[in-house]
């Protein structure tokens, strides 16, 4: 399971996608629905996405989206990677994918970047605004899977 900063993934799927509002409007409404459906963490409702819904921050709480599959499976059976070291460290994130599955090394021979979005930066102040909104799903997260990223930059 390959997972990104969840503001930078929310903000690159507002910037792939056509919409009236602005970045700001969205996240702004979905802030405030997002805290009427879950209350806070401990709260167990479940997203779901089939719906005709834009999820511009939802899909970024990743805490709420892998606690049923850990209820079946054990965390030893999940691999779980961070996009930034997938685009920067990309051969030794594939080693670690094939050790994980038990496959022989392998050098890939192709690690060209293809269909990179390209937009304005975020302003800094809604970037902070994502950071705080986000810091307690990923604490969350982070204790779930035993491990950290580099989300608060």
């Amino acid at each position: 399971l390959i997972v990104r900063n969840p503001v930078d993934r929310a903000y690159s799927e507002y910037n792939l996608t056509k919409h009236r509002k602005s970045f700001e409007e969205l996240i702004s409404n979905e802030i405030d629905l997002i805290k009427q459906d879950y209350g806070n963490l401990s709260h167990t409702h479940i997203v779901d996405f089939t719906k005709d819904e834009l999820f511009l921050l939802r899909k970024g709480i990743y805490v709420k989206q892998l606690i049923p599959w850990f209820k079946i499976f054990s965390t030893d059976q999940f691999l779980i990677i961070s996009s930034d070291d997938y685009a920067t460290k990309t051969q030794h994130v594939y080693d670690e994918i094939f050790r994980f599955l038990e496959l022989p090394k392998y050098d890939v021979k192709n690690l060209e970047k293809i269909n990179k979005g390209m937009y304005p930066p975020m302003k800094p102040e809604t970037r902070e605004l994502l950071k705080n909104f986000f810091r307690e799903y990923n604490d969350s997260f982070f204790k779930l899977i035993g491990r950290t990223f580099d989300w608060n930059k």
